[in-house]
């Protein structure tokens, strides 16, 4: 059984004196496959209760922070929206299976028009699924669903070099976005070396419909469905002829998606594949951690969100009674497919401890593995350190 320090009598007594809610010292989340179950040591917390109101406001703040106070609530708040988006992602994993990312060919700082272009992306991408349509033409390799809704969740990155090795960036604006979207299909280009008298270089270009040259795919690049009718323009048409300006003419295939987006480059990859090649075990902290905007009291984001959605998502679900809790612990065999142990010290809830429980260590071993390792290690350096916290969980079997 758990051990929650008043027994239920105690604690409804105590509710009711408080003007209702409940407490507890255990709080059991699931996003999906990665559950994270916390236990407070010292305190229990308060929940299910309304606020008291004064007239017809809340009661806050009775007087102004101070810098630090300020800067200790911009933390929290900086910590809430990262997990707010480790969260949606973590819920959604089942759907949103393929990763994204859209950058600029141009050196775009507007967030306001980086949204707009971002949205209307994404009904072209929404429109295509339903109808198999590419700017009214047919993608005759592609088969369409009339009923299909896209979800999304994704992140803002500015270019500024943080994972450069020379730590230098232009600044530009680019997003990475989880989708649910099908298999997008391949479609053929013609593309050649054109000279770019800029720099005196020979930069890859698309072939247009006018005959000019792109150096990024968008409604006007000529394209194919299949590979013989690229084979077949490329060699009898007579409007691919090599000359100084333009050389090594070839086919070469490209997603779908690139024509929708029209604005430079795109990146694709499934998170299956990701997985597979030890890049993450934790969808939601690998885009947060890896890609968000790190700083999110930047000026740029001044006003703006961070991060965005699109459709119906779920939600993660909480589990605070404590027998519930153990309930699941039990049935699920929870403790096999631990992957992260956390102690840490909060402000007003005191010494608590983070179990986090990763579903996917029974399909992919090495994520357990890595935790095991990591913990040996930890083992390590606290051996010689007294003031160690060494509390055992009271939640195990």
């Amino acid at each position: 059984m758990i051990e929650v320090g008043d027994c239920w009598e105690e604690r409804a007594a105590e509710s009711e004196r408080s003007g209702g809610g409940w407490f507890s010292n255990v709080l059991l989340k699931e996003t999906g496959d990665i559950w994270k179950l916390s236990e407070f040591h010292e305190k229990n917390y308060h929940y299910g209760y309304e606020r008291k109101k004064k007239g017809k406001k809340l009661l806050g703040r009775a007087v102004e922070a101070n810098e630090e106070e300020k800067a200790r609530h911009a933390a929290r708040v900086n910590f809430r929206r990262k997990q707010k988006v480790v969260d949606l992602v973590n819920c959604n994993e089942g759907e949103l299976n393929i990763w994204f990312t859209f950058t600029y060919a141009r050196n775009e700082q507007d967030l306001d028009f980086f949204h707009e272009e971002r949205k209307e992306f994404n009904r072209r991408l929404e429109r295509f699924v339903r109808t198999g349509k590419l700017f009214d033409e047919p993608v005759r390799n592609f088969h369409a669903n009339p009923d299909f809704k896209l979800k999304a969740v994704g992140v803002i990155e500015f270019q500024d070099g943080e994972r450069r090795e020379e730590g230098e960036g232009r600044g530009a604006i680019h997003g990475h976005q989880l989708m649910n979207t099908p298999f997008l299909p391949q479609i053929r280009c013609i593309i050649a070396d054109v000279f770019d008298p800029r720099d005196c270089t020979y930069k890859e270009a698309y072939f247009q419909k006018d005959g000019s040259f792109s150096l990024f795919v968008n409604r006007e690049t000529l394209w194919f469905s299949y590979m013989y009718e690229a084979e077949e323009f490329l060699k009898f048409s007579g409007r691919c002829t090599e000359d100084d300006s333009h050389v090594n003419f070839k086919i070469k295939p490209i997603c779908v998606a690139a024509f929708l987006w029209e604005c430079g480059h795109i990146s694709i990859k499934k998170i299956e594949h990701l997985r597979k090649s030890r890049k993450l075990s934790n969808v939601g902290e690998y885009m947060v951690s890896k890609y968000m905007v790190s700083d999110l009291q930047d000026k740029r984001l001044e006003g703006r969100k961070a991060y965005f959605f699109t459709g119906k998502l779920a939600k993660p679900i909480f589990y605070r009674d404590p027998d519930e809790v153990e309930a699941h612990l039990q049935a699920l065999h929870m403790w096999a497919c631990q992957v992260g142990q956390l102690e840490l010290l909060g402000d007003y809830i005191g010494a608590f401890t983070i179990y986090l429980f990763n579903f996917w260590v029974f399909t992919y071993p090495w994520i357990a593995e890595r935790f095991r390792k990591s913990k040996a290690k930890e083992a390590q350096r606290n051996a010689g350190d007294r003031f160690c916290n060494k509390c055992d969980p009271v939640l195990r079997e």
